[in-house]
Order: C-alpha cells, then sequence, then structure tokens
C-alpha cells in the first residue's frame, strides 16, 4: 500500500519562501512539503514546522493532565498560549490551512 504523498520531507531544489512565515527556503535545505487539496504544494521551513510540532504537544499534555491538578493545568495552557501566540507573530499574509488546524486545536 503506498503511503500519503501530501505531505513529506523534500530536499528543495530552487529557492522557495515558507508558506507560513514567507522565509526564504534556501536550495539544498530539507523542509516539509504540503499539497492541501485545492491549495497546490508549498514549502514550510524547519522552524515553522517545530513550532506547528510544539502545538500539537502543548495541546497534547493539556488534554493528558488529570481533572484534580490545576497546576499542570495551568502551566500547560500557558504554554500553549504562548506557542499559538508565537504562531501567529510570524504568520505572513492571510490564515493558511494550517492556521485553521491551529485554531482548532486551540478552541
Amino acid at each position: 500500500m503506498k503511503g500519503n504523498r501530501n505531505t513529506k520531507r523534500v530536499t528543495v531544489k530552487v529557492n522557495r519562501n515558507c508558506w507560513h512565515c514567507n522565509k526564504m527556503i534556501p536550495r539544498g535545505t530539507v523542509c516539509l512539503t504540503v499539497n492541501p487539496k485545492g491549495y497546490g504544494r508549498h514549502w514550510l521551513c524547519n522552524d515553522c514546522v517545530s513550532l506547528y510540532n510544539s502545538i500539537v504537544d502543548a495541546k497534547c499534555s493539556l488534554d493528558s493532565v488529570p481533572f484534580d491538578d490545576e497546576g499542570a493545568a495551568y502551566a500547560n495552557a500557558d504554554y500553549l498560549d504562548e506557542k499559538v501566540s508565537e504562531w501567529e507573530s510570524c504568520q505572513y499574509g492571510e490564515d493558511t490551512i494550517l492556521d485553521k488546524r491551529v485554531y482548532s486545536l486551540v478552541n
């Protein structure tokens, strides 16, 4: 069975710009490429990928806190808010499908 080809790590053959932060991704750099249906192929720099992954991890940590551990819940919620604001601060242009995924995780 073939894997999904919509998201994969590639070596950039031509200078590209990050879909989220618009930072230039130089030729020869390994980065993530995504091809969501109806949006075309886009490239994401490693900084944006690691930031997105840290948001997902923070949300998982927040969801796995026991009900009676209020301190851990507050700490994880603060960390998640910090990462989401960092995500929003490096955003360039209109909301992308990744922004919608981040907002759906948080809300």
